[in-house]
């Protein structure tokens, strides 16, 4: 294992600890949300205003978790995975949430599996902030060498996500910017498992082609 693996590694189990953490006290949220409601007397636009929250935020945790946590727990399955990306994209708060499809096998060992399906969750959430207003994200992975993920219904995309991308993808020096962070992130997880993403930008369209160091 390398310095930087090994960086990805410790990187990923931080967040892992984290998220565990974070759990519980959101769990505990929703459940005196519910105690509130079995109890009444308290105004119920506010209890629904915390339950739901709460619900978000657990979602949204869940999903990061699978995203960025080490990639042995629940939800990098092919099938699971595509239901955490949808409800993720349900919680984003856009006015215009992009219609999800999501057609992705598994190839290989559990670990090659579940790694290659945490590579495409990070690349969605990439192609998401450069393009947080599209109608429609499309994932395509057959199984084989290449995979693609596409976004349609495009404004002009923002760079900051891909300039992080093609960061994390070179393995060049940066400026750890917030905004790009996760796509820097997503770059390196790429190199790491010896993965290439080539970007395509075309007129309402945003494309991420995934192929091999060895093609």
């Amino acid at each position: 294992m390398t310095s930087e693996d090994h960086t990805l590694r410790l990187a990923q189990g931080l967040c892992t600890r984290l998220c565990h953490d974070l759990a519980g006290s959101l769990g505990a949220i929703g459940s005196g949300a519910e105690l509130l409601t079995e109890e009444g007397g308290a105004d119920p636009e506010v209890v629904a205003l915390m339950a739901d929250s709460a619900a978000a935020a657990t979602t949204r945790l869940r999903f990061l978790r699978a995203v960025l946590g080490a990639p042995s727990g629940r939800g990098l399955l092919p099938h699971e995975a595509g239901t955490l990306l949808e409800a993720h994209i349900a919680t984003r708060g856009a006015t215009l949430s992009p219609a999800l499809t999501w057609h992705v096998q598994g190839r290989g060992s559990d670990v090659e599996v579940r790694q290659r399906v945490q590579l495409l969750l990070n690349l969605c959430l990439v192609v998401l902030d450069a393009a947080p207003r599209c109608e429609q994200l499309m994932v395509e992975d057959a199984g084989g060498a290449t995979a693609t993920i596409a976004a349609t219904g495009v404004d002009t995309p923002q760079t900051t996500p891909l300039d992080g991308l093609s960061t994390g993808l070179t393995g060049a020096e940066h400026h750890h910017d917030a905004r790009a962070v996760q796509a820097t992130y997503a770059g390196a997880l790429a190199r790491s498992l010896g993965i290439t993403v080539r970007v395509d930008i075309e007129p309402s369209t945003l494309s991420l082609h995934l192929g091999t160091t060895d093609q």
